[in-house]
């Protein structure tokens, strides 16, 4: 059953795109240009060298000084400061990918991983200044400030309550380690080797993500193109659209009014990421044992906790 709808689905996508060819070329060029000129400038250099500081296990350096804080207020060991940290600074998808490399590399537990996938991926801080408050809200330095310390403090409360809460769930996680995977070949002895061989594998591994992202990017591009046909509303049109897609949702809302509903739907939103970001978060984690639902649960709590903390800020 379930896949004969999904063949219908695919069948009736291709007529509609087929039909609104217009508006798929629209929605195709939009994504492309998205990840051409962001995406791929933006975060294949992180993601190139996230891997060798992955694999080289260099991000001892990183995680020997803010690791210490990651026991007491997260529950978690001090190597998880490091994705922690790049999820912050780097955004959308970089905490996921580097998670994902560090349980496949046996650094982290699956658990330890699926609790740190509910607060390490999110909005990057570059985003939030520039597009977020200045672009799309249009707000002042001073307001700007309290809404980009909520955007950052959002993560780490998400973190602190499903640290606490999503280990002792049984059906979310499982109690088994992600084996070890070499990254060296034993029977080489040539340290020029050795480093060739791992610089290969993060340039292909960088690649290929980042190529993964941009056809996610592109489909729900097309998809936000479409919709834009059906809803003519324009707050309901750049609502759902920043469901789909973040970015392009976002800047819908530059054509509407700065008002306190907009205020409370941008900041959610962004605090969420949208079903494209899930989708891209999907594609970071496959192969090394995380699950999609701790993270769509905490970026779920993570909304709530960012809509209460705007409310504090604007009525008390």
């Amino acid at each position: 059953m379930k896949k004969k709808l999904l063949q219908f689905l695919i069948i009736a996508a291709f007529f509609t795109m087929l039909l609104l060819s217009s508006a798929t070329k629209e929605g195709a060029l939009n994504g492309l240009n998205l990840w051409l000129f962001t995406i791929v400038p933006t975060l294949l250099p992180f993601m190139l060298i996230s891997s060798a500081i992955v694999e080289t296990g260099s991000y001892h350096i990183i995680t020997r000084i803010l690791g210490y804080i990651m026991k007491p207020v997260f529950h978690l060991p001090r190597e998880a400061a490091y994705p922690f940290i790049m999820g912050i600074l780097c955004g959308f998808p970089m905490g996921s990918k580097i998670t994902a490399d560090m349980v496949k590399s046996g650094k982290l537990s699956v658990i330890d991983g699926n609790v740190l996938l509910t607060f390490c991926n999110n909005i990057s801080p570059p985003f939030i200044i520039s597009y977020m408050t200045g672009y799309v809200l249009g707000m002042d330095n001073d307001t700007g400030k309290i809404i980009i310390f909520i955007m950052l403090a959002g993560p780490v409360i998400t973190g602190i309550i499903t640290s606490r809460i999503f280990p002792h769930i049984n059906s979310l996680f499982k109690s088994r380690r992600s084996p070890n995977i070499s990254h060296a070949n034993p029977q080489s002895d040539s340290p020029l080797k050795s480093a060739g061989f791992s610089v290969d594998r993060c340039i292909l591994s960088g690649v290929q993500n980042v190529i993964k992202l941009g056809g996610y990017i592109i489909i729900f591009s097309i998809i936000c193109s479409l919709t834009s046909l059906i809803l003519k509303d324009a707050f309901i049109y750049a609502s759902v659209s920043g469901i789909l897609e973040i970015t392009s949702g976002l800047g819908a809302f530059t054509l509407i009014p700065l008002s306190l509903k907009k205020v409370y739907i941008v900041c959610v939103l962004s605090s969420f990421g949208g079903i494209c970001t899930i989708a891209q978060t999907l594609c970071m984690i496959q192969g090394s044992g995380l699950n999609i639902r701790p993270y769509i649960a905490g970026k779920l709590i993570n909304c709530f906790v960012t809509l209460i903390l705007l409310f504090f800020y604007i009525h008390i």
